[in-house]
């Protein structure tokens, strides 16, 4: 089994991806779906990073939570961690392909770390309405 995050796209999606079915979180609830692949070897994490031509931006919080998460339940489960690059408009099923493709060439005992959009700004006060 292969969870896949995808944080490229404004709803971060969850599937479940096994060799013949791909099952997606809908209206959000990663929970159950993943409550429903108990017990299944999870053999890689794949999180789907925004392309430079993405729709939306993750957030700083939304990148750094996704790949703490991919990188501690590869590393709990001694599963393989890897990730694809999306624009967000691609459709399910060449997500699943890429998905299946990444996992194939990951490496166990890898992790990834985060890549963000541009400099942090924490030290530039907001402007204020």
């Amino acid at each position: 089994m292969i969870l896949f995050l995808d944080i490229a796209t404004p709803s971060a999606r969850v599937a479940v991806v096994s060799s013949t079915t791909v099952r997606w979180s809908v209206g959000g609830n990663a929970y159950a779906l993943v409550e429903r692949a108990r017990g299944a070897k999870l053999d890689a994490v794949i999180i789907a990073r925004p392309s430079a031509e993405a729709i939306k931006k993750p957030t700083w919080s939304g990148i750094r939570s996704a790949v703490a998460i991919a990188n501690a339940l590869a590393f709990a489960t001694g599963a393989k961690v890897g990730e694809i690059e999306i624009s967000g408009q691609e459709k399910k099923s060449v997500l699943e392909a890429a998905v299946r493709a990444a996992a194939k060439k990951s490496k166990k005992g890898a992790w990834i770390e985060p890549r963000y959009s541009g400099e942090p700004n924490i030290t530039t006060p907001k402007p204020r309405q």
